[in-house]
């Protein structure tokens, strides 16, 4: 089974089992949580059949840390920033003969896009110089946080969890705190209870895209894009679907 490599801002976009506190260390393999249901979803939804990957990564702001340890004795990982994050992301996951990479960020309190754009500038760079792996990386930044993009599928919190309906604001991308609105709908009264990060990975494994990149059209819709040209390939599907 092909393999993706995950570098990410926070533990409940990747763990299915919340870990301990303070624990994040790499993922080796077979961690399904909500951003790789999410992958899952986007690809499915341009092939006739489900697509499946065995998953690996970590925490993004310590691939450079991750890739020191490892015993990586490249130049670049002396370089610091996003570079040296990306070219730490990559080595990593060419070691775990992984197909593609997925980068994802959030926008916190940055402008939006901003990251994504200098994410994007390091991408291209590498590119140019030949990079293997920076061709196979798809780049997301959530605005504000995952969670705005959680709630972009609000009918499959409903589905995955059961209890009421969620209500949504008019524009989730301009909500100022969208994990603790996030958190409030998962409290309601006949929600099933479960550890965070796998009521993340149920929503996600129900996505429904098309709504989500209507909801979210800034920061989600781009992402959905990225998934399919970047990964895509390597699943058989055509990459201009996008």
């Amino acid at each position: 089974m092909r393999r993706v490599f995950f570098a990410v801002d926070g533990e409940r976009e990747i763990w299915r089992n919340d870990p301990e506190p303070g624990y994040w260390a790499l993922v080796h393999v077979n961690e399904d949580g909500a951003a790789a249901k999410l992958v899952q979803r986007i690809l499915s939804g341009t092939s006739e059949e489900a697509i499946e990957f065995q998953v690996c990564g970590g925490e993004f702001r310590r691939m450079h840390t991750h890739a020191r340890e490892s015993g990586k004795p490249l130049e670049a990982l002396k370089r610091s920033g996003y570079e040296g994050k990306l070219q730490g992301t990559w080595a990593l996951a060419k070691d775990m003969k992984c197909c593609g990479v997925v980068v994802l960020v959030d926008t916190d309190r940055s402008k939006p896009r901003s990251r994504w754009q200098e994410l994007s500038s390091v991408r291209e760079c590498a590119q140019r110089a030949g990079h293997e792996m920076a061709r196979w990386t798809a780049l997301g930044e959530a605005t504000r946080c995952f969670e705005a993009w959680v709630l972009g599928s609000a009918e499959s919190i409903h589905e995955a969890l059961g209890g009421p309906p969620c209500s949504l604001p008019p524009s989730l991308e301009s909500q100022q705190d969208p994990k603790a609105l996030l958190e409030q709908y998962l409290s309601q009264e006949g929600r099933q209870r479960l550890p965070a990060s796998q009521m993340y990975a149920e929503i996600c494994a129900r996505a429904r895209v098309k709504e989500m990149a209507t909801r979210c059209p800034v920061s989600f819709a781009p992402f959905v894009e990225e998934v399919i040209e970047r990964l895509g390939p390597s699943f058989g599907l055509d990459s201009s679907a996008a």
